[in-house]
């Protein structure tokens, strides 16, 4: 079952993914996330939603990273996760 969620203030949905992905998980707002992406990005020397400043962000919240296969037969679909994920 699909549900909308978008937590961004203006209701964007282009450029921030990064910080409504990580708001929906913390379950915090968006603007908590931004500000704390800033300062990690800040510390990084980077844009607070590159790769680099995230992925620190989740590691230092002990978020583990697990590659999901793209290549058949050993790929992973949306209708797998589908399945998988029901709710």
């Amino acid at each position: 079952m699909f549900i909308e969620y978008n937590p961004n203030p203006n209701n964007s949905r282009v450029g921030d993914c990064v910080i409504r992905a990580i708001a929906k998980a913390e379950n915090v707002s968006w603007d908590k996330i931004y500000l704390e992406l800033c300062i990690y990005g800040l510390m990084c020397s980077d844009l607070p939603i590159s790769n680099t400043v995230w992925g620190r962000y989740l590691n230092d919240r002990n978020y583990k990273y697990f590659s999901v296969p793209n290549t058949c037969p050993f790929c992973y679909r949306v209708k797998d996760f589908c399945k998988d994920n029901p709710n």
